[in-house]
């Protein structure tokens, strides 16, 4: 069987499930022995002038979080380890925030207060009490604000014509700078910056859906019980695409700054992009080596009690899953 018919085979079976609406009870009787834990990024009110992959709208947001209030026990990321290898009446699922956006705290807090849902937010340390943000989301402030029909970076050109084409132009760009190590990225943006005619060192502020957390939004979340956090970097680099000692340092660095932000032992890291080539097991043991227990990946799919806690699966919310999408992700068919 060729690949692409096995491909065209799974799209039919998603498909009439999704139709059926029956994700939920194959689930029940596949058995509740695995855990879907969700990763966010950013929660957005209202359509952005260049959206990206990481954006969800709140109104979404809060769909997928009722949802789960009906069908699934929402664990805290250790507690759902732990549950999924008892017997269970219900699903196990946790939620996850990569990056630590300020809108995890004011948008996404007040609907997981509401429905008593624990939380682990991965923090890019650098960025917690400033102006400045990701680099990414540098790209997609760069792109929303360019007047520039077209232009041309590393003899490629880019249509800019339109938000569609923009937000595709987003999406290449953000896949050739990842391919560098962080220095040289930055002097890339600058480079784009220059030629999109945009300023590349932005300061951000509330009200920005590019703001990231401040200290005092962090203490209000740990106060509740609800929200753990763990490190994801200091300055969101790919481990991959550095020597080992700067990855070391970056990884360190951050579980300290997160110990010191919140006042306990960090015991969760995510992995910056999270892909299968964006680590290694020298970044595994470093985590080892300092006391992380879990770490996550974008690897996506249900993750078992059973397999390695160090490199564990997530599923992905995209800004375009619709609900039907998510139930069909969160059961273990997408």
């Amino acid at each position: 069987m060729s690949k692409l018919f096995k491909k065209i085979v799974v799209k039919l079976q998603q498909l009439a499930i999704e139709i059926m609406d029956i994700s939920a009870y194959l689930h029940k009787k596949r058995g509740y022995n695995e855990i879907s834990i969700l990763t966010y990024h950013n929660i957005v009110q209202g359509k952005l002038p260049v959206n990206d992959a990481c954006f969800l709208d709140v109104t979404l947001f809060e769909q997928q979080i009722s949802y789960l209030s009906k069908h699934f026990q929402v664990l805290s990321l250790a507690d759902a380890f732990e549950q999924a290898k008892k017997k269970n009446s219900k699903p196990i699922a946790a939620i996850t925030f990569d990056d630590g956006f300020y809108s995890n705290y004011s948008l996404a807090f007040p609907i997981l207060k509401k429905y008593n849902f624990p939380a682990t937010i991965f923090l890019t340390t650098s960025m917690i009490d400033s102006n400045k943000t990701i680099w990414f989301c540098d790209l997609v402030q760069m792109l929303s604000l360019t007047s520039k029909k077209s232009f041309i970076w590393n003899a490629i050109e880019f249509d800019l014509s339109n938000a569609d084409k923009k937000q595709l132009a987003s999406r290449r760009l953000q896949a050739l700078l990842k391919e560098k190590p962080q220095a040289s990225l930055i002097i890339s943006l600058s480079e784009i910056s220059q030629l999109l005619e945009c300023k590349s060192d932005i300061n951000y502020q509330e009200g920005s859906a590019f703001y990231m957390l401040t200290q005092q939004a962090i203490n209000e979340m740990l106060d509740s019980k609800l929200i753990e956090f763990g490190a994801h970097s200091h300055n969101h680099i790919i481990l991959t695409k550095e020597d080992i000692k700067l990855a070391e340092n970056e990884i360190i660095h951050s579980i300290k700054q997160v110990e010191k932000i919140t006042n306990n032992d960090c015991r969760y890291f995510a992995y910056p992009n999270g892909r299968s080539i964006d680590y290694n097991e020298r970044h595994t043991k470093i985590l080892r080596q300092n006391n992380i227990q879990f770490s996550a990946t974008t690897k996506n799919g249900l993750t078992s009690p059973d397999e390695n806690r160090l490199a564990f699966k997530r599923i992905f919310i995209h800004t375009n899953t619709s609900l039907p999408t998510f139930k069909l992700q969160l059961h273990g068919y997408r």
